[in-house]
């Protein structure tokens, strides 16, 4: 048994009676607690179905995007290879024309070619003799005196030489006097128009050039000559 004083610290219930509650009150009750349980369980539904609806929009979208990436990779390359094509087309139709050129061109083309080869051999000629003339004294007596020799019939020579030439020249004049004979009047003359290591000769019978440059122009126009008439 509970004591008096005990008794009396404990709080007072408060009842109610059935009296006093709605009719319906407890029918009420259970039906917010099922339609709160109702309502949880479809939000958690509608959670998951929004998640499974997402998901499912993101698949497609991904298989749309992997769909158009592969339907313009297979374009673009469709695209390249027609553009390829047509590259290697022109590029085959640029070489046939050059191979009609060539073949139109092909006369003129190894004469260009023979001339080019003529020039080049001539010019290494002229340098050739040139340096052998400078550094040896005794080619340019050699190629003075086998220019007199052409003359030798002649009674007044003059002999024309560049400035720089000149004194080599006045020292072996009576060599070359004697080469001539002691009857002919022969004199040196320093002239500028003349090339170094050549020389000019004018007689009374008329002039030799007998500069390098001169020489090697007869030769050359001997050979185009040559060339022509066997052709």
């Amino acid at each position: 048994m509970i004591s008096s004083e005990r008794g009396e610290r404990l709080p007072k219930a408060d009842f109610q009676s059935f009296d006093r509650r709605p009719v319906n009150y407890y029918r009420d009750q259970l039906a917010d607690e099922e339609h709160e349980s109702a309502l949880r369980v479809s939000d958690e539904e509608t959670e998951t179905r929004v998640a499974r609806a997402v998901v499912a929009e993101r698949e497609r979208i991904e298989r749309e995007h992997c769909e158009e990436s592969r339907r313009r990779f297979e374009a673009g390359r469709e695209a390249g290879r027609n553009e390829a094509n047509a590259e290697l087309k022109r590029g085959l139709d640029l070489l046939m024309q050059y191979a009609q050129v060539l073949q139109a061109e092909k006369g003129e083309i190894a004469s260009r070619a023979e001339r080019n080869t003529l020039d080049l051999a001539f010019a290494l000629a002229r340098k050739i003799i040139g340096d052998e003339i400078k550094t040896r004294p005794e080619a340019f007596k050699e190629l003075i005196a086998k220019a007199l020799r052409q003359v030798l019939s002649c009674d007044e020579i003059k002999l024309r030489v560049h400035p720089n030439d000149l004194s080599y020249l006045q020292e072996i004049q009576t060599d070359l006097q004697s080469q001539l004979g002691g009857s002919v009047r022969f004199e040196i003359k320093p002239d500028e128009s003349v090339e170094h290591g050549g020389c000019r000769i004018e007689t009374e019978q008329g002039m030799l050039d007998a500069q390098i440059s001169s020489q090697l122009e007869t030769l050359r126009g001997s050979i185009e000559a040559s060339a022509e008439m066997s052709e």
